[in-house]
This record gives structure tokens, sequence and C-alpha cells, in this order.
């Protein structure tokens, strides 16, 4: 069901049977385990996620083909996880049995690779990655629970082969001609985002959980990063009540203000914009790392620059995918909301004769500065060949900063633009791209959606 279907089954249920209580297991001992793994994992054990933690557990024990359906940031992957996790401390206490795992992408390999495939010069049967695995988790005589897990998108090219070992027969049959049976500690469990392409026959073998990110939300995420990437001179009460302050006023009515007004040249979630923010930010708080140098500096440059690095954060990720009318419409939003908001009075709004988009944020001046101002004087070298003339400008500007900025904290980068609009800069950051990809950082390009920087 999706969020708001659950009221009103729980209303028909209700009404169907008035008079009926229906009792709740004892989870007590699993609950306080989940909720324990949550915090080893530095997540947030919220209701929503443990009940759904829960649902997994109860489907693993009556299916033994499920899935794990929802999108990105509803907490799929930590959910088996935790759960593992639990499952293990239970087994300590003699309550339960440990968790094998394996985990396959269907998608990344070939048909051949995946189930095997016979060599075409010798004639001689290969078995592929699913058939080795789930010969080594049928063979197994131990009674730890063993689940086999594709975290990738179903489609009939390889899921319709499946189909004898989801139903009652259990039983995986290879292009060879050989069967393997399925042990009854063995689970399927297919993590994916949706199901558009997967056919009745398949969807009618499985157990469902669905996953939502609405019903997580973004401040269990924000409150992860704080945990673990907030810098030690960030850390203190009142700069951690300043952070809170300023995202609870501005990404709740910023992200609605998407979702209802912005024109997005590339479709993005809640959870994803908020992410980027967080991935920005990061990488603009390098000053912050030394805690000396950060308690010699004045509380309020310390809290301007704080609230003017996470508005500069707040336009560059949740209003940056937006097309240029739906830019004007956010300036004007953001600010309406930092200079009239009653929580939280801002130090530093942005100046008032151009967009918030035309503004960077001086460290040295505790001040914004218009991205103009940043330029340095240009002059073309005489040898230079017409094709290799960059002329600097705003946008370039403006763009080469955050590509900079986020690959070298190798934080992954996507730009979205037609010809011309994202080329140069790439080409202008060649030397300093090239040396991230070597760091580990990923820079996307996209050519034919827009022009913006998500």
């Amino acid at each position: 069901f999706l969020a708001e279907d659950i009221p009103l089954f729980e209303g028909i249920i209700s009404d169907l049977f008035p008079t009926v209580n229906v009792p709740r297991p004892n989870y007590n001992d699993l609950i306080s385990c989940l909720e324990e793994s949550c915090s080893t994992r530095n997540l947030q054990p919220l209701d929503p996620f443990i009940k759904k933690c829960i649902q997994l557990y109860e489907m693993i024990i009556v299916r033994h083909g499920l899935m794990l359906v929802g999108y990105s940031y509803s907490g799929k992957t930590s959910s088996y996880r935790v759960l593992r996790d639990a499952l293990q401390m239970l087994n300590q206490r003699g309550l339960e049995e440990k968790v094998q795992i394996q985990v396959i992408n269907p998608k990344s390999i070939t048909m051949g690779q995946l189930y095997g495939s016979t060599d075409i010069a010798t004639k001689e049967w290969k078995d592929g990655i699913l058939a080795i695995h789930f010969r080594r988790f049928s063979e197994g005589t131990d009674t730890d629970r063993k689940w086999l897990i594709f975290d990738g998108p179903v489609d009939a090219i390889w899921i319709e082969s499946m189909n004898t070992v989801l139903d009652d027969n259990k039983k995986l049959c290879l292009p060879n001609g050989q069967i393997i049976k399925m042990s009854d500690t063995m689970n399927m469990i297919f993590e994916v985002q949706d199901l558009a392409v997967a056919s009745p026959a398949t969807v009618s073998r499985c157990g469902m959980v669905y996953m939502e990110p609405s019903d997580i939300g973004w401040r269990p995420m924000v409150q992860s990063w704080m945990n673990r990437k907030l810098p030690i001179g960030l850390q203190d009460k009142a700069t951690v009540q300043q952070i809170w302050q300023i995202l609870d006023c501005l990404v709740p009515k910023v992200l609605d203000f998407i979702d209802k007004n912005v024109k997005e040249y590339l479709a993005t979630s809640r959870m994803t914009r908020t992410n980027g923010m967080l991935n920005l930010f990061e990488s603009l708080i390098d000053e912050f790392a030394d805690e000396e140098a950060s308690n010699k500096m004045k509380p309020r440059d310390k809290s301007i620059t704080v609230e003017s690095l996470l508005l500069f954060s707040i336009v560059w990720s949740l209003g940056a995918t937006g097309d240029e009318s739906s830019r004007k419409q956010f300036d004007t939003m953001l600010r309406h909301e930092t200079e009239s908001n009653s929580s939280y009075k801002f130090l530093n709004t942005f100046p008032s004769t151009e967009s918030v988009y035309d503004y960077t944020f001086d460290n040295s001046k505790r001040s914004w500065v218009d991205w103009l101002k940043t330029i340095p004087s240009f002059s073309i070298p005489k040898e230079t060949l017409f094709q290799d003339i960059i002329v600097p400008t705003t946008d370039t500007t403006r763009y080469s900063f955050l590509l900079d900025t986020l690959i070298t904290h190798q934080k992954p980068v996507l730009f979205v633009g037609p010809t011309g609009m994202s080329h140069h800069i790439i080409s202008s950051c060649r030397r300093r791209c090239i040396s991230s990809f070597l760091r580990g950082s990923i820079i996307y390009e996209n050519c034919a959606i827009g022009s913006c920087l998500s």
C-alpha cells in the first residue's frame, strides 16, 4: 500500500470487523536489537523504518521469494542489513539463526554470466554467478539463514527463468538441464525500484514489502550526516542548534515549493535534493575542521559563515535543477523566507540588486560577493589557438567553482545542459577533473536535457 492508502485500508477493516482486536506479536527482543543495529550503523530508528524491518522479517518467514520495492532513500538496503545484524544479535542469545548474504546485480552481467553457458569451442558447460552461489547455499549443511539478494531492475530478460524457483517447486532450472533444489533455509530477495516491466507471473509468486522515502523524510538523513560528517569546529551546541533552525524553517517550504512550482530539466526527488545540499555544504566548511582556529573565530562571524554557506548550498542544490523562469520564482520565494521568517532571524541575507544565483559567499570578508567580481583579470596569449580560448563569464566562474569544490571533496557531479553549455566548463577544468577521477570522484554529463547544474 501507498502511505495514503494505509489509513483507508485500516478504516475498511475496522468497519468490517468492529469488535475484533487483532493481537500484536511480541517483538520486543527483535525491536531492541534493530534499534541497537541502527545506532551502530548511524541510522535513525524511526518507527516506520523499524516497522518495515519487522514486515521484512515476517515476509521472510512465510515466503521463500520476496521483493523489496521502493525508490532510492526509502531504506531498502538498510532494512535488510539492519535485520541481518539484529538476527545475529538474537543468535548470540540462542533465539535466532545467523544470516549469510550474497548480493548480485543481475543487470551488470549477461544471461550467460548469470545462469551459465556452454563454451562454443569446447562444448564445456560453465556455471554462472547465480548457479554457483545458489548451489553453494542449497548444499550447505548448517542451519544459517541464507539470503540471495538481487539488487537491480527486474525485467523479463532474466527474471522469467526464476519462475520455477519462486513457485512451490523451489527449483532452479539451468539452460543445460541441471536442476538445483532450493533448501528450506534459503530466501530469494529482489531489491527493486518498481515492477513496471515485471510480468504478473513473477509478481504473483513473490511477497511484497513496499517502502516509501516519505515515510522517513529528510530529517533522519541530516541527523545521520551531522553525527558523522559535521566538523569538530561546528559541533558546539549553539552551532548545531543554528543549523537545525535554518533547515527546519527553510527546507520543508523549499521542497514543497519545488514540487509545486519548479519545472525541472531532470526530475529529482526530495531526498536526492537534500543529499545534494549536504554534499555541497560539507565541501564548503573545511575551515572548521581545525577546532583551535574555529574557537578563535568571533561568534558572530562564525554564525554568519555557517548561515551563509548553508544558504549557498540550498541555492545550488535544492534550487539548482529548475529552468530559467523557475529560478526567478525560486529567487523571490527564498528572499521572502529569509527576510520575513519568524522562527529564525537571518544575519546575512542576500543583496537585493541581483538574483540569489548571482552571489557567492566570501569567507575572508564574511559577506556576499557578485560572481563577476571574483573573475581575475583576463588576457589571451598570442600563441593561443582560437578553439582553446575560453572567456570567463558568470556561468563559467560559478560552475567551475562548484565543479572544483565538489570533485576536490570526491562528490559525484551531474552537469545537465545543451551542447556548448557545459563542455567548455569541463574542458577548462580538465586537469582537475582527471586528478579527481584518479581519487575516485565521478562526473556525469548529459547534453540533451537542459541548462543547469545539479
